[in-house]
């Protein structure tokens, strides 16, 4: 469905129900969308707005201009949607939570399998991530920037070129998670977690790395499913 906006950043919400149409079937993989100027009529924005949209789901392949015929869906979306799509989408507590516990299977998963697959070259990688996470001392913005880059060598370590996929793929919506969890995490006992779980990788120990690597999303979890467990009463 189309509809009109009147708010501010007209682009982002325009961008939004774009995806949205096309999450839900009614611009199908594919299929010709409507003209600029119709899109410009019926949400009641200027055509360099829908311009604009456009653009953004052009650069991520999500949508893609044919000359002197139009815009089409792209027929394959399952990796440029989930990218372009998730992190617009999550803004809630609860949807939050619900990212933490998705990473925790995926984590969890990468270390054991990091245990059986990483070369020395990984885990060398791993020790530098290690590295910044303690350089980051107390500054938020330094130690979400390393944590991010341990986790995503951790899934390159795992071997598994999916999981490096979705934690490349999820980086906006992860790095939104760690913004609002640096808060709750004491930087120097996660730092010495995570140089227990590279010594575990190193030393080929699965379960000890995995034990480390639960107990780190567990405490969270835990702790946000209780503090947030308001936000299921009316689900």
């Amino acid at each position: 469905m189309i509809k009109s906006f009147e708010r501010k950043n007209l682009v982002k919400e325009i961008t939004a129900q774009l995806k949205e149409n096309i999450l839900s079937g009614e611009w199908p993989a594919g299929s010709l969308i409507p003209s600029e100027p119709e899109l410009s009529r019926a949400f009641n924005v200027s055509r360099n707005t829908v311009r604009s949209a456009i653009q953004e789901l052009c650069a991520y392949g999500i949508l893609n201009k044919r000359q002197g015929i139009g815009t089409y869906v792209t027929e394959s979306l399952t990796g440029n949607l989930l990218a372009a799509s998730i992190p617009s989408i999550l803004f809630s507590k609860k949807d939050l939570l619900d990212v933490l516990e998705f990473r925790r299977v995926i984590e969890i998963e990468s270390v054991v399998l990091a245990c059986r697959r990483a070369s020395s070259v990984d885990i060398s990688e791993l020790r530098k991530c290690v590295a910044l996470l303690r350089n980051a001392g107390s500054t938020p913005a330094d130690f979400i920037t390393a944590d991010y880059a341990l986790h995503l060598q951790l899934a390159r370590s795992s071997g598994n070129g999916m999981f490096l996929r979705v934690i490349t793929q999820l980086k906006d919506v992860i790095l939104q998670y760690m913004e609002e969890a640096v808060s709750l995490t004491d930087i120097n006992v996660s730092y010495e977690r995570h140089s227990r779980i590279i010594d575990a990788i190193e030393q080929r120990k699965a379960r000890t790395a995995r034990n480390i690597m639960a107990d780190h999303f567990d405490v969270l979890i835990e702790y946000l499913d209780t503090e947030y467990s308001s936000l299921y009463d009316d689900v």
